[in-house]
C-alpha cells in the first residue's frame, strides 16, 4: 500500500507540474500568424557572416543573427557535386522585411547566387516575438 500511495502521489505531482507548464505555455506563447520568419544564409567564412550579420542588425533588417561558424555544404554547381566548408547564419526578422533583406544580402554577398531561404515562424514566446518586432523597426504589435 505505501508503494501504491507513493505512485499515486508521484502522478498527482506530475500532473500538477505538467498542468502548470501547459498553462504557462499557452499564456505566453503566441502564434503571430506568419508575421515573422527565420532566414538561413550561408557564407564562405565566419568573418563574412559576422560582418553581414552586423549590417543586417544595424539596418534593422534583423533582430538577431546566430552565426554557426562551421557547417559543411554539399551541393550541385556547374555540373559537379561540391563539398565546401561554410558558415551558417540564422536570421530572425519580420516577414515584411524579406524582400529588402534578400536584396541587401544579394548586393553584399561574395557569392553570385547566395543562399537566402526564409521559413515562416508559426509561433513562439510572445515577449520574444514582440522584441523581434520592435528591434526591426516595427511598432508594438497588437
Amino acid at each position: 500500500l505505501p508503494t501504491f500511495l507513493a505512485f499515486v502521489g508521484f502522478w498527482y505531482l506530475l500532473c500538477l507540474i505538467v498542468g502548470r507548464r501547459a498553462t504557462y505555455s499557452f499564456a505566453t506563447v503566441s502564434s503571430h500568424h506568419g508575421n515573422y520568419s527565420v532566414v538561413y544564409i550561408t557564407t564562405p567564412s565566419s568573418d563574412e557572416a559576422e560582418s553581414l550579420a552586423s549590417a543586417l542588425v544595424a539596418k534593422e533588417l534583423a533582430a538577431c543573427v546566430n552565426v554557426l561558424p562551421s557547417v559543411t555544404s554539399v551541393y550541385g554547381w556547374e555540373g559537379q557535386v561540391r563539398k565546401d566548408p561554410e558558415s551558417l547564419m540564422i536570421v530572425k526578422t519580420r516577414l515584411a522585411l524579406l524582400p529588402e533583406l534578400a536584396d541587401y544580402v544579394a548586393s553584399n554577398h561574395p557569392y553570385s547566387v547566395p543562399e537566402v531561404l526564409a521559413v515562416p515562424v508559426i509561433g513562439g514566446l510572445s515577449k520574444y516575438l514582440d522584441w523581434v518586432h520592435r528591434a526591426t523597426g516595427g511598432l508594438r504589435p497588437s
